[in-house]
């Protein structure tokens, strides 16, 4: 990479030194420090092993024939992260799209699907690649659409339909739900981002009128009444419990993996774990429901106001310490709560902390999301060895982010990003896509926020306390949200009535940051592995 300019001798030598100190790979090294781009790192590979590059407007002008998107199914490209682009005649070459070369497990389960004898393969980056695959496999969903027989419907009942009549059975087709669920354009079958207006290449209106799951009655039990929010897990919509006429939140979960006849056991067991989370200060579950047509979704209460990242942008001005304690101190009561009862949230960020009465005031702060990355890796037997990391990269722990065994102090790093987030409206690091973020997290150091922001004043001791939060590693950060809590409520306290109210333990327990841990059920089933997170991509 030296001879051919990719980087500096210096930034090698720095990068073997981290190396010595943290392991890891070399080129994963170099793009945490931001030596070295992840497009700049494939095309090296490609480079040295021979094999195909290809950039994003190549993979979108690619011609993939319906046939090899059909065999090699969505949820397999998603969780191999490999997409087929060509297969030759008669058993011959079949050519992949890849970050690196696939087991060969995986080989021979490919080939044998496509009755091809070896592979060539192509190199690009994850988030390129994944970009590719949603979009080729979007375009085949809406060609599929547009050819699907209507569910239940004869053809001499189609032909006595009103063409209004065939557009209403049209737009209930399992196709067009999956569009609808995955983020496709329902007219071209272009993906699009979360709350996008338009599509970005038909510029087809996404409004809520032509969606086909509004009015779908689930299980008998529950009608989805309106769209009330989309994430990357997910849509979420209002809607009612048809025998008791109570509102409900409804939770559509994307299909990121295919679903094994063991896949709803182990998903309704982990909706239990979570139905046993009952604090003031967590979303409650109520429970869950499967059909095929539209997968996985969650039953939760309703609520009303905005999301901590919607009250940030509400308030441009900067947070007085009493709201800062008061959010956080909630924050850190529920996640306590879940730490005790060994669930870890694993995807805390600020759009799942939920601010009820926002954006105008707060009535009580509420976490989204609890445990949804764990259910969803477990129905599946484990996404991220197969190449899917659930969750939001940008706030990924060091060790999440390697893909390493995790306990609660992966949710207290996260919650010392967000906290770094909102003290100095900046990002904790900067990079170009979710991939640079995890090597971030691994091996660049945090920015302290007198550097970050020169131009604020913040009390004494909360610098290195979040700096302490932000450790690499686990054992150095705080012992425990209740920790977090009391450390954090230490520093803000200027000794008025409302820090009076809001510490209810003696000034005196200092040593709150040894308290002994939680006991986590889900940290001991885990089994010690470190695999590298160049296989890994994102689905946050």
């Amino acid at each position: 990479m030296v001879q051919q300019g990719y980087i500096k001798i210096g930034q090698l030598q720095s990068a073997k030194q981290l190396q010595q100190r943290h392991g890891g790979r070399l080129g994963e090294i170099l793009i945490g420090m931001g030596a070295l781009t992840e497009d700049q790192f494939q095309r090296f590979l490609a480079n040295r092993y021979q094999f195909g590059y290809f950039d994003s407007d190549q993979l979108l002008t690619l011609n993939i024939k319906d046939d090899l998107l059909d065999v090699f199914s969505y949820e397999k490209a998603l969780n191999q992260l490999a997409l087929p682009v060509k297969k030759g005649s008669n058993g011959g070459v079949l050519e992949v799209i890849t970050l690196a070369p696939l087991s060969d497990e995986v080989v021979d389960s490919l080939l044998q699907l496509t009755q091809q004898k070896k592979i060539q393969y192509h190199l690009a980056t994850r988030h390129n690649l994944l970009q590719a695959i949603r979009y080729h496999y979007g375009q085949f969903l809406r060609r599929t659409a547009d050819n699907e027989p209507f569910p239940g419907l004869s053809e001499d009942d189609a032909l006595e339909l009103s063409s209004e009549g065939l557009q209403k059975k049209k737009k209930s087709s399992h196709s067009l739900i999956a569009l609808r669920r995955e983020g496709f354009c329902p007219s071209c079958g272009f993906p699009y981002d979360p709350g996008s207006a338009f599509c970005p290449k038909c510029g087809q209106a996404l409004n809520k009128e032509g969606d086909p799951l509004l009015g779908q009655i689930l299980e008998n039990k529950f009608q989805l009444v309106k769209q009330i929010g989309e994430g990357g897990m997910g849509l979420i919509y209002e809607g009612v419990q048809l025998d008791t006429n109570q509102p409900v939140a409804l939770k559509l979960l994307r299909n990121q993996f295919k679903v094994d006849e063991q896949a709803v056991p182990r998903f309704s067991n982990e909706v239990e774990i979570l139905r046993r989370l009952d604090h003031p200060n967590i979303l409650q579950v109520h429970e869950f429901v499967y059909e095929e047509r539209t997968g996985f979704v969650l039953v939760m209460e309703l609520l009303e106001g905005c999301n901590l990242e919607e009250y940030i942008d509400a308030h441009q001005e900067v947070l007085s310490n009493e709201q800062l304690a008061m959010i956080f101190s909630k924050v850190c009561d529920g996640m306590e709560h879940a730490h005790q009862m060994g669930i870890i949230h694993r995807d805390l960020k600020p759009e799942n902390i939920f601010l009820v009465g926002g954006p105008s005031h707060i009535e009580e702060i509420k976490l989204l999301d609890f445990g949804v990355a764990k259910m969803t890796e477990s129905a599946t037997q484990g996404l991220t060895q197969a190449g899917i990391i659930l969750g939001t990269p940008r706030y990924f722990s060091p060790e999440q982010a390697m893909s390493r065994p995790i306990d609660y102090r992966s949710d207290i790093y996260s919650l010392g990003v967000i906290f770094f987030e909102i003290l100095t409206r900046t990002e904790l690091f900067q990079a170009e896509n979710p991939y640079e973020y995890l090597m971030r997290h691994v091996y660049t150091a945090p920015t302290p926020i007198t550097v970050a922001r020169p131009d604020l004043t913040f009390p004494q001791g909360l610098e290195s306390f979040l700096l302490k939060s932000l450790d690499k590693n686990p054992d150095n950060r705080p012992t425990s949200m209740r920790a977090f809590k009391n450390i954090l409520l230490s520093i803000f306290d200027d000794g008025s009535e409302f820090f009076k109210e809001i510490i209810t333990i003696p000034s005196s327990h200092q040593s709150s940051e040894f308290d002994s841990p939680p006991t986590l059920l889900d940290a001991q089933e885990q089994q010690p592995n470190t695999p590298s997170p160049i296989s890994s991509s994102y689905a946050d």
